[in-house]
């Protein structure tokens, strides 16, 4: 399959989805003269809102040059990415998709971004990581403090997530603000969960990219994220010697064991041309600097021992839709136990009854985009679990990075979209 050079670089949160940019938490929010969504925080692309149940909600509609009321949502995964912070160029996104042009784009905010943590939610979050970093992933202490203290479930997980229910009524709601008709949707990894959100949903056209494989459950996704994280690594000589501890400039905490193990997990969000010498120099244990990055990436922590809400986001969404998830994962290989801690949060979740365990939107052309390289999720498991009433038109990646954006022009050329 031929490569398309897309301007915008996607990097996103889990299966794991998660962003290799060092986070920034929400900035509070005055507790006189509230500002009004779009003002706080300040976001760097065009920014409307609109107030429904309740909760406020900012996206950026992009409106296409020739008036038309069909409109495609663009998701670029997460959970626990900010859309309208500039990271994405929204505008630069469009232009350099030329197939795109004759429909609007609707890009919507995910809560969290608005939301700040109590003090005994913060609390929470540092105790549980600093426990993740030398405790057992099915002993760790803080897990209920985590749970109960953040809200990351049922509606108090609005705060920070979207569920399927309102994010399908606040899309409905865009529609009838704007006067719009959602007809297509463009997304990227985790976007694959939010199109199963939209059930029953019928639209002329579906495009997803290294998607997140919605009906697989938590144990089998943690296991094949671990496989495919060991491949990644496969090519380059790990050190013989076991790594202890080591400081580093401008952060607080030492590198150690942990964060070599999580960085290994974090590589695969690096763009293709990255990756091969930050797998030699993780595998050979020999940048602590790199690693320390790449670990506090994947556990979005920040400052001292601070984590971003953007985690909150990802354990609100990540372990409601890969519910059951194993008490005991088994597997005691460093990346493995990493992994689990990071999900350790959601071992209680059970898929709500009724919920759709699969993507129920249809559409007269679907096309997905897989890579059997790519190093969160193996392109069987993505077949496995994906299944669409109509044909679909798989198309391969070469690219070994699961941000890579490769294939997207091509896959919309197939549902019908062409730049003529």
């Amino acid at each position: 399959m031929v490569s398309a050079s897309i301007l915008v670089v996607i990097v996103s949160l889990v299966a794991v989805f998660v962003h290799v940019d060092q986070p920034t938490p929400a900035s509070p929010i005055p507790d006189s003269a509230p500002a009004t969504p779009c003002e706080e925080p300040r976001p760097n692309e065009p920014c409307q809102s609109i107030t429904h149940a309740g909760r406020e909600v900012r996206y950026a509609l992009l409106r296409s040059e020739e008036e038309t009321s069909e409109t495609a949502i663009v998701d670029f995964g997460g959970p626990g990415v900010s859309i309208l912070s500039g990271r994405f160029n929204l505008h630069e996104f469009r232009n350099s998709i030329p197939s795109l042009r004759n429909s609007n784009l609707l890009f919507i905010e995910e809560p969290w971004v608005r939301s700040n943590q109590s003090d005994e939610c913060s609390s929470s979050l540092s105790y549980f990581y600093a426990s993740s970093r030398t405790g057992h992933p099915d002993t760790l202490p803080g897990i209920e403090n985590v749970i109960n203290q953040c809200g990351i479930s049922g509606d108090d997980a609005l705060a920070w997530g979207f569920s399927p229910d309102h994010y399908a009524s606040v899309v409905s709601a865009i529609e009838a603000t704007e006067s719009i008709e959602l007809n297509g949707f463009l997304g990227y990894s985790f976007g694959s969960a939010r199109l199963s959100y939209l059930a029953e949903v019928e639209l002329d056209w579906i495009a997803l990219i290294r998607p997140f494989p919605v009906g697989v459950a938590g144990e089998e996704l943690l296991g094949a994220r671990v496989e495919q994280s060991d491949g990644l690594l496969d090519d380059f000589e790990r050190s013989d010697h076991e790594f202890m501890s080591s400081n580093v400039a401008n952060r607080h905490l030492p590198v150690e064991a942990f964060d070599y193990a999580s960085a290994e997990l974090a590589l695969g969000y690096l763009p293709g041309d990255e990756i091969t010498d930050s797998a030699r120099e993780i595998a050979g244990r020999s940048d602590h600097e790199l690693a320390g990055r790449l670990s506090d990436s994947l556990w979005l922590r920040y400052g001292e021992n601070s984590i971003s809400s953007g985690y909150l986001a990802y354990l609100a969404e990540v372990c409601r839709i890969a519910a059951p998830w194993a008490d005991d994962q088994g597997d005691e290989s460093p990346v493995a136990h990493v992994l689990a801690s990071l999900h350790a949060p959601c071992r209680d979740f059970t898929r709500p009854p009724g919920e759709p365990a699969r993507i129920e939107a249809t559409a007269e052309n679907v096309c997905v985009v897989t890579s059997d390289q790519d190093p969160l999720v193996p392109d069987t498991l993505i077949r496995r679990y994906l299944h669409f009433d109509n044909e679909v038109d798989w198309l391969e990646s070469p690219d070994g990075s699961h941000s890579a954006q490769d294939g997207t022009v091509e896959c919309l050329e197939s549902v019908g979209l062409s730049a003529e």
